[in-house]
């Protein structure tokens, strides 16, 4: 990798750095990658969870619903007669 050389020539220069540079951005990305995978597993799982508690949920409601009869309406008392 190239760059200016610090004398202020505008020469290109070898930098001396660059590799070291280049080496810890790689590890940083890498990093990043493998915090970015587990967030993802942790927000599926989580998003499973919800999704099952959710259907469980629903499910009982359901059966609730089942379990009660129908009840039917009451017509509407007259008092005045």
């Amino acid at each position: 990798m190239k760059v200016y050389a610090p004398d202020g020539s505008g020469n290109l220069i070898d930098d001396p750095h660059a590799q070291q540079t280049i080496a810890d951005l790689d590890a940083l990305i890498t990093q990043e990658h493998e915090f970015q995978r587990k967030a993802n597993q942790n927000a599926e799982a989580t998003f499973q969870n919800a999704a099952k508690a959710c259907d469980e949920q629903a499910a009982a409601l359901e059966a609730s619903k089942k379990s009660k009869p129908p009840q039917t309406p009451q017509p509407p008392q007259n008092p005045g007669q």
